[in-house]
């Protein structure tokens, strides 16, 4: 069975909210799982930490009359979804906006309204280019390990279940270090400075990038194992519910391994 492009779409007006729905409806190689609005300000990093969670494949994008908000709206498309297919749809373009539109990821445009076939069309030669014909990754699944106070060997026990199953599934494991305090899932693996996945936005939030999780993460490759120290969460910001929650969410859809282990006290 064809796998389905996950589809984001972002929109100036409800009209063209409710016409994607209907046209993409009707497409056999695409689903939206996700329609943001689109104002005078730009998308918040609030909206692009709920993009993150759903990982879309490809972006329908309405575009406004002014070519600088367009321009900029896909110039941080690509900033934090690199590589990120988008449909572009709008009326009277001239061909500078076009030239710089394909040089930010457009790869085709559509006019306004919107038409069933050339909807399909377009989604069908994304799909070809994109190889997503294929099956559907299958989520991580989680393994999560706490324990009521310190010492208790919650993390011995994770540590040493993630190297169990690596060598029995061979399969990499993520293993996710959410004690702030007293964490040292790194020190069990010998590793001493993992890199920062997480990027500090201006307004002191998080913002998931993915392009940089797994190169960033210290691998004891004969073993399969990743490890992301829990010295990656600033301990004045808080473990906040929300934070936590995208971070497992988009661990688990995006990432290659086979589990998640967040081993928390």
């Amino acid at each position: 069975m064809t796998q389905k492009l996950r589809t984001l779409v972002i929109y100036w007006e409800d009209r063209f909210r409710k016409e994607s729905r209907h046209q993409v409806g009707k497409v056999e190689s695409g689903k939206i799982i996700l329609e943001i609005p689109v104002t005078l300000g730009g998308l918040s990093n609030e909206t692009w930490e709920e993009i993150a969670v759903v990982n879309p494949q490809l972006v329908l994008l309405e575009l406004s009359k002014d070519p600088r908000l367009n321009l900029t709206l896909l110039r941080e498309l690509q900033q934090n979804f690199p590589g990120i297919p988008v449909l572009a749809a709008g009326e009277s373009l001239d061909s500078a906006f076009l030239i710089e539109a394909l040089r930010l990821g457009v790869k085709e445009v559509l006019s306004k309204p919107l038409t069933t076939e050339a909807v399909q069309h377009a989604f069908d030669r994304v799909q070809r280019q994109s190889g997503a014909a294929g099956q559907a990754k299958e989520a991580a699944t989680i393994f999560s390990f706490f324990s009521c106070k310190g010492g208790s060997g919650s993390t011995a026990i994770s540590t040493n279940f993630a190297v169990s199953l690596s060598k029995l599934s061979r399969k990499k494991i993520l293993v996710l270090d959410l004690d702030v305090e007293l964490g040292d899932v790194a020190g069990f693996f010998g590793l001493k400075s993992p890199n920062l996945w997480l990027k500090k936005t201006q307004k002191a939030r998080f913002s998931i990038q993915l392009r940089f999780l797994e190169p960033s993460l210290p691998i004891r490759r004969q073993e399969l194992i990743s490890s992301l120290s829990a010295t990656v969460f600033p301990r004045e910001q808080g473990h906040s519910q929300e934070r936590l929650r995208y971070s497992l969410l988009y661990c688990r859809q995006n990432t290659t391994t086979s589990s998640l282990m967040p081993q928390v006290r």
